[in-house]
């Protein structure tokens, strides 16, 4: 009783945006609509707006998250970290407008279509027979920004210009594999977004300095995160005496924390305190800061990221059709 009533007074001090006033959601497919964990929040130091993702959103977590080439059919939910760590640096400092960038980079330039089982068209094969396999094309930055780690988890078994598969390897029925660390730098450039990797914790205070966010790679079993050897979380805050961090798997319980060195105040958002942070079992961090304002500025929006069809602003504010760059 004692420790639910002190995460529930440790909840009150994170301000958090009911989804219902999110524009991406509220713009979203109709298919990833239902997300409760999908949210923007505040830190309690007051540093914010993060945009949180879970890879076991319930949404999504037994969509199936394989390359073409793969004979697995292993889970977003289980091994769907690293782009979901990727997607809430990405939707928390690009400007949602712009999300669809991503769009133009799919393989032959054509934008992302999702079904409701398979983060790309591989793996769903019942599309034609069975109608709860739901598809869904993004165009706008709004649906972007509703499904955004799915779309990373496409770009990262091959669905890019490259080519280039970032989903690594496991078997069959193990949920072993991951996604390389690889596919931070392509998307880095794609959202003009500054990436350098360290292993210097203090590297990471001067990018939260700068209104950047950081990636940690916790590996080893002395991570206290996950059951496994390796996992993404985002440090996105800190003050005097806390790391505030953004696990993208929720749980109940860390149970490799056997000193409660981890304190949970929301469904995936934590806080550490500084002096355990080297026992947190970080590893490498990579660390993001924001293009200038200026340069999202000098962007065009587009309507539609596979046409090149640019928005135009109407007198009342609505994006409109301008034409093709």
């Amino acid at each position: 009783m004692k420790k639910t009533c002190c995460r529930f007074t440790a909840a009150l001090l994170l301000v958090i945006t009911s989804f219902s006033f999110i524009p991406a959601l509220a713009e979203a497919p109709e298919a990833y609509r239902r997300s409760t964990l999908q949210r923007v929040v505040y830190m309690p130091n007051g540093n914010g707006p993060f945009h949180y993702y879970a890879q076991n959103d319930p949404v999504w977590n037994s969509t199936i998250y394989e390359a073409a080439d793969s004979a697995s059919q292993r889970a977003f939910g289980d091994g769907g970290c690293n782009p979901t760590a990727l997607a809430m640096v990405v939707a928390s400092l690009v400007p949602t407008e712009h999300l669809n960038l991503l769009g133009m980079n799919a393989a032959r330039g054509r934008t992302f279509t999702l079904c409701t089982c398979s983060v790309n068209k591989f793996n769903c094969h019942m599309r034609h027979k069975d109608a709860s396999h739901v598809r869904t094309t993004l165009l706008t930055g709004d649906d972007f920004a509703s499904v955004l780690p799915l779309a990373l988890g496409d770009y990262a078994t091959g669905n890019n210009l490259s080519r280039y598969q970032h989903r690594l390897g496991g078997s069959r029925q193990g949920n072993n594999g991951g996604t390389s660390k690889s596919l931070f730098n392509p998307i880095a450039d794609i959202y003009g977004l500054s990436l350098r990797i360290s292993r210097d914790i203090s590297e990471v205070f001067l990018t939260l300095d700068r209104r950047g966010m950081a990636i940690a790679l916790c590996s080893g079993s002395s991570q206290l995160f996950s059951g496994g050897n390796g996992h993404y979380v985002v440090i996105c805050a800190y003050d005097d005496a806390f790391l505030y961090v953004m696990d993208p798997f929720v749980r109940d319980k860390y149970t490799k924390d056997r000193y409660g060195l981890i304190e949970q105040i929301d469904d995936g958002i934590l806080r550490i305190n500084r002096s355990s942070a080297k026992k947190m079992g970080f590893g490498t961090f990579a660390l993001f800061e924001p293009a200038s304002a200026a340069y999202y500025a000098s962007l065009p929006v587009f309507l539609n990221p596979y046409t090149r069809e640019i928005a135009s602003a109407s007198a009342g504010g609505d994006l409109t059709a301008m034409g093709e760059m």
